[in-house]
């Protein structure tokens, strides 16, 4: 697992002591994330949208057909875009920076 890098947010899922023991036994570097930033997560502003889109007006027959479905949008999006939005997420980070914190989406 060396170089992985994880971005999470506050989460209680994220902050599990099996969590917090796999973080550190595989000594992955860990980027802070502050709190209540939906500006800096991937998953608001690049996975969501996408999956939104993908389930927009489909209706499911039970969990587990709604879970095959979120299943196939996410392996269907290309290896590309994931890095493409973590590069974004660097752009994003600076744009929290230069607006101190504050709100800051749809600006470029």
């Amino acid at each position: 697992m060396s170089g992985i890098r994880l971005l999470h947010g506050n989460a209680s899922s994220h902050n599990a002591a099996i969590v917090r023991e796999f973080v550190r036994q595989e000594k992955v570097v860990e980027i802070a994330h502050p709190p209540y930033s939906p500006d800096l997560a991937p998953s608001d502003y690049f996975l969501f949208p996408r999956l939104k889109k993908y389930l927009t007006g489909r209706k499911y027959k039970s969990r587990t057909d709604l879970g095959s479905a979120i299943f196939q949008c996410l392996k269907g999006i290309h290896r590309k875009d994931y890095e493409t939005a973590f590069k974004n997420c660097i752009k994003r980070l600076k744009l929290c920076i230069t607006h101190k914190g504050e709100y800051f989406e749809g600006i470029r």
